[in-house]
């Protein structure tokens, strides 16, 4: 049975034509060390929507919505922003690696010590494609958070966001 599914999916055709629509979005959660100061606890979700300008070309919107909670803040904190990405995917067939970069803002929402962030980041990653419209996409991305309003610095590092798009 396994084989007769493999057989099925190796023959489909992913849509990353010209054109065509992206939508989905990713899923993290991360431990930070912010700075050595304090550790915080962070879940992730960055739901997205893309045009395919070129042929495996996307580029588009995408939301932040987390929360958080830090070893230096008894409140849960709660992120809401939104930015812009792009995307290529290389090769043809049910498995597509690509790269990515994007740049979101976001600011935290319902605690006495509000920020504003910047975040920057770059990655590649696989788009195993399920079916002709639906891929399961494996990345991993270096990223750079610097606050606007606040004197922390910057943090970084590499994440590893799972996701699922829907291609139309």
């Amino acid at each position: 049975m396994a084989l007769v599914c493999l057989s099925i999916s190796l023959s489909l055709h992913a849509q990353t034509e010209k054109g065509h629509w992206l939508a989905g979005g990713s899923f993290e959660a991360r431990i930070d060390d912010i700075n050595g100061a304090f550790k915080e606890v962070r879940v992730g979700i960055y739901p997205s929507l893309g045009y395919f300008i070129m042929n495996n070309w996307a580029i588009g919107a995408t939301t932040t919505l987390t929360v958080s909670k830090s070893t230096s803040n008894p409140s849960v904190a709660y992120n809401l922003g939104g930015g812009i990405f792009s995307r290529y995917y290389f090769c043809k067939g049910n498995i597509k690696p690509f790269v990515t970069a994007g740049i979101r803002t976001s600011s935290t929402l319902n605690t006495d010590n509000n920020s504003t962030f910047i975040n920057y980041y770059g990655g590649a990653g696989l788009a195993i494609f399920l079916n002709k419209n639906i891929s399961l996409d494996i990345q991993a991305q270096y990223r750079e958070l610097r606050y606007i309003n606040k004197n922390y610095g910057k943090s970084w590092g590499v994440v590893i966001p799972v996701g699922f798009q829907i291609l139309f």
